[in-house]
């Protein structure tokens, strides 16, 4: 980024993904190209962003020291594993788990160790007849190259797979054991299911021990399948897509390891065999530089970056590192989770600082039967969490399938964690060709469609109706893809006119720009104080219709016991309308909180503009939300958006709604309000009726309280 630039200050931003280049660290690159890589940590201490987030990602290998080595970052780009031979651990489920042949084993408990073990057959055909499997498993997708940027190389990963055995009994002389196996299934590009062995070892009664585990070594690499691609994003084809794109090289690929018994071989005779677990690393960077030497290495790291720290860039602004791009393969997880907890145990400052990655959920919510965000928070428990799920598409159901997705992503990280961020789209892919053009259709965007304003603010405002306290919009430049595939398109950024001008805001982005200025002056203001000190109580509801062709949840009425969104029987919400959805969600006061009473964020999800002239677009009509209130104890009450433009007083008196107080409230396309509701005499404001103040009970007022002639308020006791 320009980290000086004038229109990206002025949006309000205190946090920025940011190349932070280091004399040391970045040397050769330096070297290389000092018109292109510069040492920038004089400019970025001195700039008004308090919060980088450091995009690094370079290791040069001919460099011995290992100074020149961005350890956050390379390491949580190992591949580690356990994979338990009896089907539990970390990712225990009904498909991400080893396959155990009950025919032959059974699962025991071995000098504390929950293991397996083969067991006696009495039909002696049994191992004559063909091989027999003991274990198999876990058919997960694993990345074939590491995932850095090209500095690092687009290397092929070298696996090891060390399979953890013993045997009963060691015989007088060697036999063959076991066989243990390295398996990938995929689709062929005739779309034909087909099975490759990656590697193979037959192990005997000399390689292993009768008293503890041996460990069974298997290297081997994902390549060379001849694959098939399905429905390629952005229209990739060809080889580029292994160099830019590696993690759908193999999309359809699930790697596998098992352990058979070969035909013929009694594992009796050895007093059977017992399999503990499979330990899946990389050789070149875990094995090489491993758990007993990460903390040495982040010592080192953090020195380096401290040494020579120039205005005070680490120290005071570095607070965040960037690390594994939307982690495709479950294997990446422990080493991430591994690296972070030394981290939090070194006595340098980058104890003090956090790793981010941006979670891909996938669109479904799942990889492989296990929910991706509930894995991630549950095996990883990161400090921060976070993850994107972009929702603006150029075909239109998509955009309105997957804003209705995004509650339940929302819904699924804040299980775990209240302050947690998300990543907010603000890019979308545009044709070259139709650049110049001031009202786009959705024909001139090849996959994502830039957001309008309205759409922008629904992301945000649905993020932060579920505790999310962080909000990053990606991107903000306009630039050409670097994808080779994408030479008629470039990434149209939250600013950005053409190629040339990639840093000024559009004449015509309906409303983008601003509506992303409005956000930042909310986030600061009101809303912002509210919600830092707010906690999302996993309470929500929400009332959607669609009439399109992919139909989204829907709700005939929603409500959370004491609050309600009417439906179409007290409320008519047009029926000619295509599609709309509104909601809510309910907040408590943090502990460490001076706040009181509760607090409700309406949101209308609707984000499509009547005015925008985007050919073929689905739009609502209806802006209104109906919605009911109970109350109990005191007889006043308060309701009002804290934001202002709305403030309600009613009376506990429940009508034959069922409810003390219905109405409706204009939300504004896309847009969010929160609402605080508390009794009139905690609050400020006018009795609308009498109301006593139990003996006892002790409320404080924030304000005046107005009593009307005609009213009583009676207060019992002192």
């Amino acid at each position: 980024h320009q980290f000086n630039d004038s229109n990206l200050v002025n949006l309000g931003f205190n946090t920025i993904f940011q190349t932070v280049m280091h004399d040391s660290i970045h040397k050769d690159t330096m070297l290389m190209d000092p018109n292109v890589w510069h040492d920038n940590r004089a400019a970025l201490g001195s700039s008004s962003f308090s919060n980088i987030v450091a995009m690094n990602g370079y290791w040069n290998r001919k460099d011995t020291t290992f100074t020149q080595v961005d350890w956050v970052k390379i390491l949580t780009h190992s591949i580690y594993n356990n994979w338990e031979a009896e089907g539990r651990g970390d990712f225990y489920s009904d498909t991400i788990k080893m396959e155990r042949n009950t025919s032959l084993t059974t699962e025991i408990l071995d000098n504390s160790i929950v293991s397996i073990k083969t067991r006696s057959i009495e039909d002696s055909s049994f191992y004559t007849e063909q091989d027999q499997f003991v274990i198999r498993g876990p058919y997960i997708y694993q990345d074939c190259i590491y995932k850095v940027e090209s500095r690092m190389g687009n290397d092929t990963i070298p696996y090891i797979a060390k399979f953890n055995l013993r045997v009963g009994n060691k015989p007088g002389v060697s036999e063959p054991v076991c066989s243990v196996k390295v398996w990938v299934n995929y689709y062929d590009n005739e779309n034909r299911f087909l099975t490759k062995l990656l590697a193979s070892q037959l192990v005997t009664t000399a390689m292993l021990s009768d008293e503890e585990y041996s460990l069974i070594q298997l290297e081997y690499k994902i390549t060379g399948l001849d694959v098939y691609r399905p429905q390629l994003p952005f229209g990739m084809t060809g080889d580029n897509v292994i160099t830019n794109f590696p993690y759908i090289l193999y999309p359809t690929s699930r790697v596998f390891y098992e352990v058979t018994i070969p035909q013929g071989i009694n594992p009796s005779t050895y007093g059977e065999l017992f399999v503990d677990r499979i330990d899946i690393i990389d050789e070149l960077l875990w094995n090489v530089s491993g758990d007993e030497n990460i903390a040495v290495h982040l010592s080192r790291y953090d020195q380096i970056w401290s040494f020579n720290d120039v205005n005070g860039l680490y120290t005071n602004k570095m607070k965040f590192f960037y690390t594994l791009d939307e982690p495709h393969s479950y294997d990446r997880f422990h080493p991430y989770r591994i690296v972070e907890s030394h981290m939090n145990n070194l006595s340098g400052d980058l104890r003090n600082k956090f790793m981010l990655t941006k979670i891909y959920p996938e669109w479904s919510g799942e990889k492989e039967g296990l929910n991706v965000i509930r894995t991630w928070n549950k095996v990883v428990h990161p400090n921060k969490s976070m993850f994107w799920y972009y929702t603006v598409f150029n075909d239109n159901p998509s955009t309105i399938l997957t804003h209705s997705q995004l509650r339940t992503r929302l819904q699924e990280v804040n299980e775990r964690y209240d302050d947690f961020y998300y990543t907010a789209q603000t890019f979308g892919a545009r044709k070259l060709s139709s650049i110049g053009n001031p009202n786009p259709t959705n024909a001139d965007y090849h996959y994502y469609r830039t957001p309008t304003g309205s759409e922008a603010l629904g992301q945000s405002m649905q993020a932060l109706a579920y505790g999310c306290k962080g909000i990053f919009y990606e991107t903000y430049y306009s630039y050409k893809s670097w994808y080779t595939g994408w030479n008629e398109y470039f990434a149209e950024g939250l600013v950005g006119e053409n190629l040339t001008q990639y840093n000024v805001p559009r004449a015509n982005d309906f409303g983008l720009y601003d509506t992303i200025k409005s956000i930042g002056k909310r986030l600061k203001g009101t809303l912002g104080k509210h919600l830092l000190q707010l906690q999302y109580t996993n309470n929500d509801a929400c009332i959607a219709y669609s009439l399109g062709e992919k139909i989204i949840p829907y709700k005939d009425t929603a409500s959370i016991s004491e609050f309600a969104i009417f439906d179409n029987n007290l409320l008519r919400y047009p029926q000619q309308t295509n599609y709309f959805n509104f909601g809510f969600t309910k907040f408590k006061p943090k502990s460490t909180s001076l706040l009181t009473g509760s607090y409700y964020f309406l949101l209308n999800i609707n984000a499509w503009e009547i005015a925008e002239p985007i050919v073929g677009r689905i739009l609502p009509s209806y802006n209104k939300i109906k919605f009911g209130i109970k109350v109990d104890n005191l007889k006043n009450w308060h309701f009002y958006d804290i934001e202002g433009g709305g403030n309600y007083y009613f009376i506990n008196l429940q009508s034959t709604t069922g409810y003390d107080f219905v109405d409706s409230v204009a939300i504004g396309l896309g847009d969010g309000r929160l609402y605080r509701l508390i009794p009139t005499m905690g609050s400020t404001g006018p009795l609308l009726i009498d109301e006593v103040i139990a003996s006892g009970e002790i409320i404080t007022s924030e304000g005046t309280i107005t009593v009307p002639t005609g009213v009583t308020l009676k207060i019992e006791g002192n």
